[in-house]
């Protein structure tokens, strides 16, 4: 994995470069989520987002 040069001396910086993007399986699955738990109101991930 690249790394940003600033993420060695940051844990933060390293958190948020890894995490920032999700693996395409993940996407699928929280796809299925969304779906599956709409009829109960719950919130979509895009909702949680900030």
């Amino acid at each position: 994995m690249d790394l940003p040069k600033t993420a060695f001396g940051d844990a933060e910086v390293l958190a948020r470069h890894i995490f920032a993007r999700q693996p395409k399986w993940i996407e699928m699955l929280m796809s299925i989520r969304d779906i599956l738990v709409r009829p109960f109101g719950l919130k979509r991930a895009a909702d949680l987002q900030s």
